[in-house]
């Protein structure tokens, strides 16, 4: 298999190529840092080399950390976290969309989040209090540009929250907001401003696509109206959010699949 293959490979299943590589890259660095605390091997600080670093001048000796740093986690509980909400969100938005899409928002929340993290530094460096936090880390920034996505362009369709009660997509977006603006002054600044950059490509994404479909929209007026296709769109979600992805059937599945390929060319 050849390196063109290999991205076209990630194209198709970015939930899981995004969960493995983070657990195989976290798990080396943390192998690698407790040996060099050990002084077996002084390597302790190798993760350095691959997370984004805050200042410009160490990025262009080290441009590869914008495409290495979403896959290094240092702390576990946050690890852990990420990759709950990098397969929760991951996996509900794959009924929505196609997995071509969910790759393309990855690329540009990763992006952004460089860019948002880059702007908190520059712009309020009184906030960055330690040397760890002069470096970016984490898959967050994949699963907050999906999260802003699917909050802007499905914002009243259910979420299947079976720990608490019935959500939408638009209260988690304006839940991990708050919570993000929030914390942005008190810990791990540059953190929440790379989420709250990634949120916001996700967002403008999705604003970008609506506009398109609304243009397309003025040549037909029945697409102001609830067709009996995406009534039954709304009947299959709402199975989803009570009895999860496994009570659909072939047939279900199939009318899922073909409104993903349908909404993915709008």
């Amino acid at each position: 298999m050849n390196w063109r293959d290999e991205i076209a490979s990630w194209r198709r299943e970015p939930v899981y190529f995004y969960i493995g590589a983070s657990v195989v890259v976290s798990v080396f660095f943390w192998l690698v840092f407790f040996v060099g605390e050990t002084g077996l091997i002084r390597f302790g600080h190798l993760w350095q080399y691959f997370a984004l670093p805050a200042g410009l001048s160490e990025f262009v000796r080290r441009p590869w950390t914008l495409a290495t740093y979403p896959f290094i986690h240092l702390n576990l509980v946050v690890f852990i976290i990420n990759i709950l909400l990098l397969h929760f969100i991951g996996t509900q938005l794959q009924i929505l969309e196609h997995n071509e899409r969910l790759f393309r928002l990855s690329i540009a929340g990763i992006i952004a989040g460089a860019l948002g993290f880059w702007s908190a530094y520059y712009g309020i460096p009184a906030w960055f209090k330690d040397e760890q936090a002069t470096y970016l880390t984490g898959v967050s920034v994949v699963h907050t540009a999906w999260l802003g996505y699917a909050g802007m362009r499905y914002g009243d369709y259910p979420l299947n929250m079976r720990l608490f009660g019935r959500w939408k997509w638009r209260w988690l977006l304006w839940l991990f907001l708050v919570w993000d603006l929030v914390q942005l002054p008190l810990v791990n600044t540059g953190g929440h401003a790379a989420h709250l950059a990634a949120m916001t490509a996700g967002i403008l994404y999705a604003w970008i696509l609506q506009k398109r479909r609304s243009k397309r929209g003025k040549f037909n007026v029945y697409d102001n109206y609830k067709t009996a296709g995406e009534k039954q769109i709304d009947r299959i979600l709402d199975k989803i959010n009570r009895h999860g992805l496994d009570s659909l059937t072939d047939e279900e599945r199939e009318i899922l699949y073909r409104e993903s390929k349908r909404k993915n060319k709008l």
